[in-house]
């Protein structure tokens, strides 16, 4: 993960190394906290669509119920970015992931995760230490 987090915009010619690598990671990191920050990291600040589509399509794949509250939470956050915001795709992908959060909470729980204060984008990177 130290390898990928250097460089979280993986460029055109890696794509299938990096979906691999990502894969991989994925299919071992089931409640993983270091993986779901790795993930929402992709999704917040990679500038890649396919990249940043692909994590939020495999966070449900590693969530456990201790971690779709921080999930809800951070993904707010992504949420409330405007450049985000502009792609209904990447909107529709994150509502996908919430939808099985939500699916996956009860509703004072999620509410509550819903509800939390927001962060800005640079306060983002720290969230995952704290709250992850």
């Amino acid at each position: 993960m130290e390898l990928m987090s250097s460089s979280l915009d993986f460029g055109v010619y890696s794509y299938g190394i990096q979906l691999n690598a990502l894969s991989c990671l994925v299919a071992v990191g089931s409640g993983n906290r270091n993986v779901l920050k790795f993930l929402l990291k992709l999704v917040h600040i990679n500038t890649d669509w396919t990249t940043r589509a692909n994590a939020l399509g495999w966070l449900p794949g590693i969530l456990t119920k201790d971690l779709v509250e921080s999930t809800v939470s951070n993904l707010r956050v992504i949420l409330e970015d405007p450049i985000f915001t502009k792609d209904r795709g990447l909107c529709s992908n994150c509502y996908g992931v919430l939808w099985h959060c939500a699916q996956n909470m009860s509703y004072p729980d999620f509410y509550e995760a819903w509800h939390s204060p927001l962060l800005n984008s640079s306060e983002l990177d720290s969230v995952g230490d704290e709250s992850l």
